[in-house]
């Protein structure tokens, strides 16, 4: 199972996908009133849940280029890949960043629009018209299909070489009750 990321500190679409079928969506949404300590907190959190609670075995996330967004806004999807980097190694999961245009690839090829990415994601998982999918979890099922497709000569951010550390961290997390369903709201 591959945990998907397209990063963002307002709207960060998140996926984990198995053989072509889709195992969770969400696009999460942090209080933007909230500082961004604390909305990067809440994303780490939640992308945590969901890849323990499903027992993900790599995550992708999205990098992005300097020509995608400007100055501050650059910075704040950095900071929150960063997070899903950092998320990756505490797990002992191994974190792959996929550029934007890899990821189109996976679908078909690198130069599709955000509305081809969301009609060849839901033609790749045999996803009805009617099934709701924003463009964030559209973008992260192309991100996740993109690291599924990838050789073993991928370059690996995070490896198990953190596993022990992350199978403590889980440990005690588990023992302080902070396990369970996956977050939807």
């Amino acid at each position: 199972m591959v945990l998907g990321v397209d990063p963002s500190i307002r709207e960060c679409g998140v996926v984990v996908v198995h053989d072509d079928h889709l195992v969770y969506r969400r696009t999460l949404r942090p209080d933007p009133h909230l500082p961004d300590s604390e909305r990067l907190t809440w994303i780490g959190e939640t992308i945590g849940t969901v890849a323990e609670t499903l027992e993900v075995n790599a995550i992708g996330v999205e990098a992005q280029y300097a020509g995608a967004a400007r100055g501050n806004s650059l910075v704040k999807l950095a900071m929150c890949a960063g997070v899903v980097v950092g998320l990756g190694a505490w797990l002992g999961v191994p974190v792959y960043l996929v550029q934007p245009s890899e990821a189109r690839a996976a679908l078909g090829h690198g130069r599709m629009g955000k509305e081809q990415v969301h009609g060849a994601v839901r033609a790749r998982l045999g996803l009805g018209d009617d099934y709701e999918l924003t463009e964030h979890e559209a973008a992260a099922v192309a991100v996740a299909l993109a690291v599924e497709r990838r050789d073993r000569f991928a370059m690996v951010l995070a490896t198990g070489g953190v596993s022990g550390a992350g199978r403590r961290a889980a440990g005690k997390r588990q023992k302080a009750g902070r396990t369970g369903a996956l977050p939807t709201g």
